[in-house]
């Protein structure tokens, strides 16, 4: 009996922590607009020649990091949306860095 009855508290905890977790569109908007503000923040702030910056081998250039987001963001539309991404999957994995200002 002890069982079914934390059994049962676990999955009323469990499921108020759902219903919390759910969001609206309004929420998901401001929070992505919020999120673009301060990528476009970090992005204005590194110096167009910091872009090739790795600071291990192993890891990814600062400019490729930009990159992976995007892709990702393609990515993550094209899922919940239904449609063909415009960019193809990983397709922006190598960076071209140019080195005159635009």
């Amino acid at each position: 009996m002890k069982l079914k009855s934390l059994a049962v508290v676990l999955f009323l905890i469990i499921g108020s922590q759902m219903a919390k977790a759910q969001v609206t569109v309004t929420d998901l908007i401001k929070e992505w607009e919020r999120s673009k503000a301060y990528t476009k923040e970090y992005l204005d702030a590194m110096p167009e020649s910091g872009y090739a910056l790795k600071p291990t081998p192993e890891m990814r250039s600062f400019a490729e990091q930009v990159l992976h987001l995007g892709d990702a963001n393609y990515g993550f539309v094209s899922a919940v949306t239904g449609t063909k991404s415009p960019v193809g999957q990983g397709s922006w994995k190598k960076p071209v860095i140019n080195p005159k200002p635009m």
